[in-house]
């Protein structure tokens, strides 16, 4: 089992704007999707990474196809990389999403006409600046604000972008304002945290 990253990501701006993006961003299932920003090409979506002997012959990579395994060789290895920069599902994932996996646990609370959040978690890492630069590229008047905590690693942050201009900040939870409150070792529920009232539900969410 991963880590999860706790993360909050707030939508700002015009309302058309926001209802535009509240419709991209959903699937049939889910309010919130990375495919729907940057697609997974289908090509590598069944393709695994994890060493696997068939017919008496070693692979990194291979797929299913019907209810056979077949290994992905040399040549194909060379094709997958050259078109997409990754062999398997995994490896574009981390990639590009930032994450091995789409996101999970998603909510979506809609604050204000001009002002929704999301929130959602992923496995051991936030979602990649790679994605809030497509969702900006694609919404210029819109800002994008994420939080994000995973106490396993010991870390929380922020990233905003606006108009393609990214800022951020990332702290250690053994910082200052993050570190182990005294006399707490033995608690049944695991240390707490001194952090800022911002960080509190992402750091309490988070593991």
């Amino acid at each position: 089992m991963p880590n999860w990253c706790s993360e909050r990501l707030t939508v700002s701006g015009d309302k058309p704007e926001i209802t535009r993006f509240l419709k991209q961003a959903a699937n049939r299932e889910e309010a919130f999707d990375f495919d729907n920003f940057i697609r997974m090409p289908d090509e590598i979506k069944e393709v695994q990474d994890g060493a696997i002997t068939i017919d008496g012959i070693s692979y990194r990579y291979w797929k299913k196809v019907g209810d056979k395994d077949v290994g992905i060789g040399p040549a194909e290895m060379k094709v997958l990389n050259a078109k997409y920069g990754a062999v398997s599902w995994y490896d574009w994932s981390v990639a590009h999403w930032g994450t091995k996996w789409n996101v999970s646990e998603v909510s979506l609370s809609k604050e204000t006409r001009e002002k929704v959040v999301y929130r959602f978690k992923t496995a051991w890492s936030p979602m990649s600046e790679e994605l809030l630069k497509e969702m900006s590229a694609q919404f210029p008047s819109l800002t994008f604000r994420l939080e994000f905590a995973e106490i396993g690693c010991m870390y929380v942050g922020w990233k905003q972008i606006t108009s393609g201009i990214l800022t951020g900040h990332e702290w250690n939870l053994t910082d200052k304002d993050f570190s182990q409150n005294e006399d707490d070792d033995n608690d049944e529920y695991g240390p707490s945290y001194k952090h800022d009232d911002e960080y509190a539900e992402l750091v309490e969410s988070s593991g």
